[in-house]
């Protein structure tokens, strides 16, 4: 069967509104996810776009790979958490440390693209970060005052490379 590319609508979820001033993935790229593999410098242009637009996303760049692509770390919550996030920080690893729960927010860590032939891994990243941008109302909210997600959006850009540059030829 022939893969077919999908609109941002595809990924989004049913009943929940999303702010038309955030680019969706195809309005940057020129073309829908599936469409073709996404190329880690459209990425990381697509992804720093949405960090710079959305309060709810912070990104840092947690390393470079072999051949000098940068590794995009997010850390994606409410502005309130975003402001408080070292205190989040040392709550969270002093309940690891003494096994005892506590009444912070819930740390989720998401890693992306692992391994580089795999597409699936970075093609699932842009949707997500998507949706914590620009998904409105109170069930994201509620969700990120609750939750503070650490998204590795590809962990081995130059595997991920490699494996478009085979696919466009």
């Amino acid at each position: 069967a022939e893969a077919a590319a999908e609109p941002i609508e595809f990924f989004q979820v049913e009943g929940v509104r999303y702010d038309a001033s955030i680019p969706a993935p195809e309005d940057s790229f020129g073309y829908g996810l599936g469409d073709r593999p996404v190329r880690h410098d459209q990425m990381v242009s697509y992804l720093s776009d949405l960090a710079e637009r959305s309060d709810r996303i912070e990104m840092e760049v947690s390393g470079y790979s072999h051949e000098g692509r940068p590794i995009l770390f997010f850390t994606v919550s409410s502005p309130e958490n975003h402001a408080r996030i070292d205190t989040i920080r040392e709550a969270h690893l002093a309940s690891l440390d003494s096994g005892e729960p506590n009444d912070g927010p819930a740390v989720v860590w998401l890693n992306y693209g692992v391994h580089g032939a795999e597409s699936a891994g970075m093609d699932a990243a842009i949707p997500t970060l998507y949706h914590f941008a620009a998904a409105e109302g109170p069930e994201i909210e509620a969700m990120l005052d609750d939750a503070v997600v650490l998204i590795t959006a590809i962990f081995n850009p130059d595997g991920h490379s490699r494996r478009v540059n085979h696919v466009e030829m």
